[in-house]
């Protein structure tokens, strides 16, 4: 049996960067969900045996669970069709509704939105996770030419590389597969940071 330390968090940590409920954790290990619940809060002991199933079905080393917890970053909306992003909460600056795994490079202000269905193809599928910071303003020398999550001035929230617009203060956005829009204030823009493609549905 392992000892008691911080592997309960680690173990509820690594099933929620599987993408997995405790239902089914449950049902692939043929336990009740109260044992899984029992097992994540430390009331129960984690045998070996029990240590190699979890980390076969969460994709990592017993020792990973024993080990460090993996940094987290929340994940505070989605990208849906014309490359929009709709916010799980009521800011995309704010905290999130759950987490994702943190990229390399992480930083403590870096945020994730997940696309969602088609709407950025072939460059991005369904399910990868886009990285970037929530403490964003706008600065053009890091976001002209870039591909950047961008607030319109009274218009929505978008993945669109920004270029330059007919006049000062004005900025065309490019997408994939959608036509540009032309001469848009910009309130904030934050350049997309890390692309984490491993998530895609199946």
């Amino acid at each position: 049996m392992t000892k008691q330390g911080d592997w309960p968090n680690r173990l509820r940590a690594f099933r929620k960067r599987a993408g997995l409920t405790l239902e089914k954790v449950a049902q692939k290990l043929d336990l009740s969900i109260s044992q899984i619940s029992r097992l994540e809060r430390g009331q129960s002991d984690l045998t070996g045996e029990r240590l190699k199933q979890f980390a076969e079905i969460y994709g990592c080393q017993p020792a990973d669970i024993l080990g460090s917890i993996p940094r987290q970053v929340p994940l505070v909306g989605y990208i849906g069709a014309g490359a929009e992003v709709y916010p799980f909460d009521d800011s995309l600056m704010g905290g999130g509704l759950e987490e994702v795994e943190a990229p390399p490079g992480y930083a403590d202000a870096m945020v994730a939105v997940r696309v969602r269905g088609d709407s950025m193809f072939p460059v991005y599928r369904d399910g990868d996770l886009i990285y970037y910071s929530r403490d964003a303003d706008f600065h053009e020398s890091e976001c002209l030419g870039a591909e950047c999550v961008v607030k319109v001035v009274e218009g929505p929230t978008l993945v669109k590389t920004v270029m330059r617009g007919s006049s000062n203060g004005l900025f065309s956005l490019l997408s994939y597969n959608a036509p540009p829009i032309a001469d848009r204030r910009i309130e904030w823009a934050a350049p997309v940071l890390w692309v984490d493609k491993r998530r895609r549905m199946r």
